[in-house]
């Protein structure tokens, strides 16, 4: 049912599709989820997805009845594609292939289960108290280090990225002082502090977080993964040697296993802590793979062994699953703790008396699903029970299982009950501010940051840029602009309400303030509706000043319009000339605005002063960072023209 409801675009028709087998051992699916494409294939996937530009080792995908993951083979060409049973869902005639996500390469995180097991298992907790202390130093100093912010490793250059703001071309024009910058740069700030205090979110750079494929020639060992990263405008490199590996979530203290050989022919197995390696092989050469070896993706293997490594983590398998590498040696771990069996319990099988699932089935499902969907709360009890007791402790042990069965829930239809023992009657700081202070690595983490960090919008008179503001604009442009500003702040504000986000948070495409037990929900909407909603505001404003421009005789250039734009924002006089005249009260102001968004509605639309909107003229961003960059190259032409003239003269 739940493949019918994934979200996906559509890439091609598929021409050929080839069935093979899954590698089985002992019971134990060790390409389970996992089928291969050619490199073509691999590229379409990424250009619909809108990255023209990646050469994804894997993808992520959706084609009739089967779901899982695709992952480049020398050998396929095309829109060629193998298949393996454990991919096939149900009967279906497309062969229409739909794209979810593909590899890329992704900095290592960690958070608050990984980091209570690592403790658990011999890594000190000084290290994450380090690491910790250092990326809030980085963060605190984001202004003054700003240039740093394109550096891959740095810790907020994803959320830079996302921001609506161009933030390097800017700070780079010159636009160091504007508020809207200023403040979207401490929205950033926040949010990144807020995910270390309440999360542990720390960053690792000796690490990645990879999408998990099959090593389909069999040449590695039990135990032993291939991984290869490359990072945006760095080197690829081969990761050899002692690595940390964990799958979320991770709950039961073998959930995280260190891998490393001392004899490849005889590993030493602790059962889910395995000394194992990563490791270089001819058969992942660019001479083998015709110059697509895989990366950014790690290679399990798939001889026989134990059992398969994906399903030690957290029972994992390859259809789309993710897997945290960790090569740091302080991340290491020490100490070997029984694996968990992370086998299902049995589904629910329809009576035999009925042929088949019905409309009344499915709703009877959903219902018992919102009822039983408690993985977060068992989660939670978990992080409690493991700082009160002990990651190792039966009650700990038992709230694993249940995390598991939890998991699995939409698969087996069989709901889980936590046990009145198992309920939590205390909880630590970190959880609640009544809390006992805990003395533990998760106590030590949340109080490194204090008092809790809060966005505060800088205060104090508007920076108005000398640049801008003295240039000349007709006024027919100012009269447009002003108009166009009226209703941008009308559908703004009606954004903000929607989604209890200041006007820096919707720029800066992060949510930091409300609710704290409601930040799922609202980073979803940070990166679905809210973006979306932002992407067509500037859409919708952009194309209306083209058409405007456009439309004035001899006269193309955007620039003039941004300026418009700055000045009816930023200088007092022609706020109040071009913008308050539409302003005079929230009564009679247009609810629905007139340049093609939603507006405020009339409930909404109370006799209340207007705030100040400072964000419309960087709609056109870009275009205002050239008028100024133009205007310094032409000066400094003609600087440069001025003395070859002067040398002239002296020479004659």
């Amino acid at each position: 049912m739940g493949l019918c409801f994934s979200a996906t675009r559509k890439v091609c028709d598929i021409s050929l599709i080839t069935d093979i087998e899954d590698i089985r051992h002992d019971g134990y699916n060790y390409t389970d989820g996992v089928g291969n494409c050619s490199d073509e294939l691999a590229d379409l996937c990424a250009k619909a997805l809108g990255n023209n530009t990646a050469s994804p080792s894997a993808v992520q995908i959706r084609m009739g009845g089967y779901k899982g993951v695709l992952s480049v083979h020398p050998r396929l060409v095309s829109t060629q594609v193998s298949v393996r049973p454990s991919m096939r869902k149900f009967a279906s005639d497309s062969i229409e292939l739909g794209v979810m996500k593909i590899s890329t390469h992704s900095h290592a995180h960690l958070n608050r289960q990984a980091i209570s097991l690592l403790s658990h298992l011999g890594v000190p907790d000084e290290v994450f108290v380090r690491m910790m202390t250092i990326q809030i130093e980085n963060i605190k100093n984001i202004e003054r280090h700003i240039h740093r912010l394109d550096d891959s490793k740095h810790e907020a250059r994803k959320l830079y990225k996302s921001s609506e703001l161009p933030i390097l071309q800017m700070l780079k024009a010159g636009f160091a002082r504007e508020h809207i910058l200023r403040n979207v740069l401490k929205c950033i700030e926040c949010q990144l502090l807020q995910d270390l205090k309440y999360r542990a979110r720390i960053q690792v750079n000796d690490g990645a977080f990879l999408m998990g494929i099959a090593d389909e020639f069999s040449v590695l060992k039990p135990g032993e993964i291939y991984c290869a990263v490359h990072p945006p405008g760095g080197k690829r490199r081969v990761i050899t040697g002692q690595c940390t590996i964990f799958r979320n979530p991770c709950l039961h203290p073998g959930s995280s296993l260190s891998l490393y050989f001392l004899d490849v022919d005889n590993p030493v197995f602790s059962g889910d802590i395995q000394l194992a390696t990563a490791v270089d092989h001819d058969k992942f050469s660019p001479q083998f793979w015709l110059g697509r070896q895989p990366t950014n993706v790690v290679v399990f293997s798939t001889q026989p062994g134990e059992r398969n490594l994906p399903n030690k983590l957290s029972g994992g398998d390859l259809d789309g699953d993710f897997f945290t590498v960790l090569w740091d040696p302080e991340l290491q771990i020490e100490g070997p703790e029984e694996p968990m069996d992370y086998t299902p319990v049995d589904p629910i099988e329809i009576p035999e008396e009925q042929d088949s699932v019905d409309v009344e089935d499915i709703c009877e499902f959903f219902v018992e699903f919102m009822k039983s969907d408690v993985l977060g709360l068992v989660s939670h009890i978990h992080e409690a029970k493991s700082d009160e007791l002990d990651p190792s402790h039966p009650y700990c042990l038992e709230l694993a299982l249940l995390a598991s069965n939890a998991v699995d829930f939409t698969k087996t239809g069989v709901p889980v009950k936590i046990p009145m023992h198992l309920q939590n009657n205390i909880a630590p700081d970190f959880q609640r501010e009544d809390g006992y202070i805990s003395p533990k690595v998760l106590g030590q983490l949340f109080r490194l940051i204090e008092p809790p960090p809060e966005y505060s919008p800088i205060s104090g008179s508007q920076h108005i840029d000398i640049r801008l503001r003295i240039q000349k604009v007709p006024a027919l442009y100012l009269q447009d602009a002003g108009k166009a500003k009226h209703a941008y702040d009308i559908e703004l504000e009606g954004l903000m309400r929607r989604h209890s986000m200041c006007e820096a948070e919707l720029w800066a495409g992060v949510s930091i303030s409300g609710d704290r037990k409601k930040r799922r929900e609202r980073d979803s909407a940070v990166r679905g509706p809210v973006k979306e909603a932002m992407e067509a505001l500037r859409r919708t404003y952009r194309n209306h000043a083209r058409r405007f421009v456009k439309a004035q005789p001899g006269d193309e250039d955007m620039k003039k319009w941004a300026i418009a734009a700055y000045q009816v924002t930023h200088e007092v006089e022609r706020t109040a000339q071009y913008v308050n005249i539409h302003n005079e009260s929230r009564r009679g102001s247009t609810p629905g605005s007139t340049y093609g968004g939603e507006g405020l509605h009339e409930e909404q639309d109370a006799e209340v002063p207007r705030r100040q909107l400072i964000s419309f003229p960087w709609v056109w961003a870009i275009e205002l960072c050239h008028a100024v960059t133009d205007d310094i190259i032409k000066e400094k032409e003609e600087e440069d023209d001025a003395a070859l003239l002067q040398g002239q003269v002296e020479d004659v």
